[in-house]
């Protein structure tokens, strides 16, 4: 019988570009499994926003789970430098204009806190 965990690994696997070296290979499958945790995060942030109430938050962690599949697709194509700058600075800036929505004096210490 498959555990969810084996199924996982698998997917992990077929996301993983041909050439990686062995000793790199534990981040890189650290890698696509934090944009999966992201991209499913924000889907439940999203479908939990909608029920509450639609706003600028939901629509911005949406565009994450929309771009997710970009990040894999760069990732695997070996342009793995650029999926990840494109994905950090992706959260970083969607940080930056939550917490200049939600907050009126403290936003730079708050987001500097990620950085």
């Amino acid at each position: 019988m498959s555990t969810p965990k084996k199924k996982l690994d698998r997917l992990i696997d077929l996301l993983i570009p041909a050439g990686v070296p062995f000793f790199d290979l534990k981040k890189e499958r650290l890698w696509v499994l934090m944009i999966l945790a992201g991209a499913m995060f924000s889907a439940l942030f999203v479908i939990l926003d909608f029920i509450i109430i639609v706003g600028p938050a939901s629509l911005l962690c949406a565009s994450v789970t929309l771009a997710s599949p970009l990040y894999l697709w760069l990732f695997k194509s070996s342009y793995r430098g650029a999926s990840k700058i494109l994905m950090h600075l992706h959260v970083l800036a969607i940080l930056f204009v939550i917490t200049l929505l939600y907050t009126e004096q403290g936003y730079a210490w708050t987001f500097l806190i990620p950085v």
